[in-house]
């Protein structure tokens, strides 16, 4: 599950990037759509994602965006990897060449974007993000990992990207103190034994106010899918 859009109403990912909202209290479905990258803003009146596109094409994904109260999305044009700053204010990413990227902040109340260009981010295209809840950090993932796995860098003032790491699973959100909860991808051997080893997950922080990246669970087990509880 996404979220919520009402009180009944919730938005599901499904495999084969196919996205449905289902009326719970109704148990019926509402709509189901193709898309992936889904998001919904904090007051659940809008839900914006990214068209699926084929991973061997050279089209590139769109970015809609659709009102709950409206019959049809709205084409944002080419981009990816969509989250809300705010209730009004949805960033995503454009590619503008092979050493730059517009960081596209569009807000759905006047429908006017604001561009930021910055320094492409290495391994390719930008495939996730996600920001801090007092919208200063701004973090994404790429592929290119050790193992094809994600990596995650974290954009500077400089408009430059910092890796964070580069043996992601995925991240479970972030703290109010502004610390970003994730996993590593559990393709690292350790050893068990002077005769065995076993691959391991581990959890750990990224602090948005200093960058730093703390260890909080390791060992020898596969350590996945953090989330916070409060």
């Amino acid at each position: 599950m996404v979220g919520a859009l009402s009180d009944s109403w919730v938005l599901v990912q499904e495999y084969g990037g196919i996205l449905e909202i289902i009326d719970v209290a109704a148990a019926k479905s509402i709509r189901r759509f193709s898309g992936v990258n889904p998001v919904v803003s904090s007051d659940r009146k809008l839900l914006a994602w990214e068209t699926r596109v084929d991973s061997f094409s050279k089209v590139q994904p769109h970015i809609l965006v659709w009102n709950a109260n409206r019959n049809e999305p709205t084409d944002l044009g080419e981009g990816r990897a969509p989250v809300f700053a705010s209730q009004t204010e949805l960033l995503f990413f454009r590619q503008q060449s092979e050493t730059s990227t517009e960081v596209v902040r569009y807000n759905t109340d006047t429908q006017r974007e604001q561009v930021r260009v910055v320094k492409a981010p290495e391994y390719g295209d930008v495939l996730d993000s996600t920001l801090s809840p007092d919208g200063t950090t701004l973090v994404i993932s790429t592929d290119g990992g050790r193992y094809g796995t994600a990596v995650y860098w974290r954009l500077i003032s400089s408009g430059e990207w910092t890796v964070v790491d580069d043996n992601l699973h995925e991240w479970g959100g972030w703290s109010r103190d502004g610390r970003l909860i994730y996993s590593t991808n559990g393709r690292d051997l350790r050893g068990l034994d002077s005769k065995r080893s076993v691959w391991v997950g581990d959890i750990k922080l990224l602090d948005q106010h200093t960058g730093n990246v703390q260890t909080i669970i390791s060992g020898v087990s596969m350590n996945q899918n953090p989330r916070w509880c409060r």
